[in-house]
């Protein structure tokens, strides 16, 4: 599974299903990916003086998920959404790992609903599907 860096950031700072997804990555029972795009974008959001964390709270932050994720360096490129180029990078980092999931609250990516096999899902959804199998 891919995860978005606003899951992240929700996970973090409001806790949550998007924590409770994180949590699974965390002790193993899910395994989760993100790619030097998603860390780069996660640390910059950090910065952003709404949150109040410190230079050293931010590398804590993006060292935690570094720990936490497999990072891959995608070769795969595409360019799918077109209202959010941007956001292409999360599917590129699916593709490259033939994830089964991409969990966001992305509403560019969301619309897409599946793409390629990868079904796009908001974390409490995604928490249904594990359910499920």
């Amino acid at each position: 599974m891919v995860l978005d860096t606003n899951v992240l950031v929700s996970a973090l700072f409001w806790g949550g299903v998007e924590a409770t997804v994180v949590g699974l990555v965390e002790v193993g029972m899910v395994e989760g990916y993100t790619c030097q795009a998603i860390i780069d974008e996660l640390t910059r959001v950090l910065r952003y003086p709404r949150f109040g964390l410190t230079e050293e709270e931010v590398e804590d932050v993006r060292n935690y998920y570094i720990t936490i994720l497999v990072v891959v360096n995608p070769d795969v490129r595409v360019d799918i959404v077109e209202d959010d180029p941007d956001d292409n990078k999360v599917l590129e980092n699916a593709f490259e790992v033939n994830a089964r999931f991409i969990v966001t609250g992305d509403r560019h990516l969301l619309k897409l609903g599946e793409y390629r096999g990868v079904k796009i899902l908001q974390a409490a959804e995604f928490l249904q599907a594990l359910r499920q199998v």
